[in-house]
């Protein structure tokens, strides 16, 4: 699965949530491959695709749970690896 960057909105700040370059696999198999997004508040952001595209790997690793064998994912201006167990 490959996603692309949500365009920038005219205005507006940096994402509250943003995945860039994320890729994992699971047991040797690649799951997900360079996956990218962008969420900022008060926008309604959607994740749509075919069973087993890895949407719900990609929401496991933005919510902390799954690390990404390449690929960063930041809330606010923290990266998640930078964040306290208890925040994520």
């Amino acid at each position: 699965m490959t996603l692309r960057p949500s365009p920038e909105p005219a205005e507006g700040g940096a994402p509250l949530l943003a995945a860039r370059g994320v890729s994992v696999s699971l047991g040797g198999t690649p799951v997900l491959r360079s996956a990218s997004f962008a969420a900022r508040a008060g926008q309604v952001t959607g994740l749509v695709g075919p069973n087993g595209a890895g949407k719900s790997t990609l929401l496991r690793v933005a919510a902390g749970v799954l690390r990404p064998d390449a690929g960063s994912v930041r809330l606010g201006a923290a990266g998640l690896s930078e964040l306290p167990a208890r925040e994520r």
